[in-house]
């Protein structure tokens, strides 16, 4: 038995005894798709220099548009924690997600970061203004937005996130790195990789 395709090609869907649907597909994750179609993203920090032992937001990510969602697959946020100077060693600096931040001088400084890159290579594949991000310094603060999760990162070492996060329409999100206790140098650094969230079928654009 078989189900024939309209049109001209006449392909024919194989169905079995049983009841069973027999398909060849390729698959492909979000980000592969989005980066072909020129809207998958890198944004990352340099290297941010900590001289203290205390807390500083060294990372933000706006999603400015009004209708799409940006998807940050699982392992796409990596953070990467260097040797700590002073520091003493053991569980190393405790990384934290912030959640819609709105207010801080990680924000009001509006320090561009320093790579915001296209993942797909065509000069034509643009950043959108929409995608906002910052880079933060020793002492950036959020005075706002709600503590969303946290792990602990050894010296010299890095972290990928091992779940996505999706930022809805005029969501935010951000990464604070408190030191090992002591710590007079550390440098990190923040790497991200996201999408912006493929249209389904028949939705169209805001006008």
């Amino acid at each position: 038995m078989g189900l024939k395709q309209e049109g001209p090609s006449g392909q024919i869907q194989e169905v079995d005894v049983r009841g069973r649907a027999h398909s060849d597909a390729v698959v492909r994750d979000d980000l592969a798709f989005a980066t072909e179609h020129a809207e998958g993203f890198c944004f990352a920090t340099a290297d941010v220099s900590l001289t203290t032992a205390n807390a500083s937001n060294v990372f933000y990510l706006k999603n400015s548009y009004s209708d799409r969602n940006l998807v940050i697959p699982r392992k796409g946020l990596s953070v990467n924690c260097g040797l700590s100077t002073g520091g003493p060693g053991g569980d190393g600096a405790l990384a934290e997600i912030i959640h819609n931040p709105t207010q801080g001088t990680l924000i009001s400084g509006a320090t561009v970061l320093e790579t915001k890159s296209a993942l797909n290579m065509d000069p034509k594949a643009g950043i959108p203004s929409e995608l906002v991000g910052y880079v933060g310094a020793e002492g950036s603060t959020l005075t706002d937005g709600d503590d969303g999760f946290s792990m602990y990162i050894k010296d010299a070492s890095r972290y990928d996130l091992e779940c996505f996060l999706i930022l809805p329409p005029g969501k935010a999100m951000a990464v604070k790195i408190t030191p090992p206790a002591s710590n007079t140098a550390m440098n990190v650094r923040v790497v991200c990789q996201f999408n912006i969230q493929r249209r389904h079928a028949g939705q169209r654009e805001s006008s």
